[in-house]
């Protein structure tokens, strides 16, 4: 699950608005198989929410994206998104992993990744690893 600080996202992003920025992320969502709730300063007359992520707006974000670290039971499942030094000490804090928003805006406006539904980390055969190794080691000296 992804723990989203929605603006701080979005103003590393080419979207315009928080619309676009939520459908992008539906999409990212859906090719990781991962779920998501963002949390943007305010309010909206409407529903942003899908079946994969959660739009929550509040009068304070941060505070509330605080209180949703600080709830976390499993830590290892949940990832903060966002470049807030507070928020990722807090994350940190409660063992629960960050990235910034500048590094998950690139990633996750990589087109071809996305939509392609390939896996972060594909597995390799036993050979692709020898290779590997071997190639790597070559480097120690």
């Amino acid at each position: 699950m992804y723990l989203i600080d929605g603006y701080n996202l979005l103003y590393q992003t080419d979207f315009e608005t928080r619309e676009q920025l939520i459908s992008e992320l539906n999409k990212f969502c859906r090719g990781k198989n991962k779920q998501a709730r963002i949390v943007f300063d305010g309010l909206s007359p409407e529903d942003l929410s899908s079946d994969i992520i959660d739009v929550i707006f509040a009068t304070n974000a941060d505070a509330e994206i605080e209180s949703l670290v600080n709830q976390v039971e499993n830590p290892n499942q949940y990832i903060l998104i966002s470049s807030d030094k507070d928020l990722i000490f807090v994350a940190n804090q409660k063992s629960v992993k960050s990235i910034k928003s500048e590094q998950f805006a690139v990633f996750m406006q990589e087109k071809d990744f996305i939509e392609s539904g390939e896996e972060e980390y594909p597995e390799l055969t036993d050979e692709q690893v020898a290779s590997q190794l071997k190639e790597f080691n070559s480097f120690k000296k």
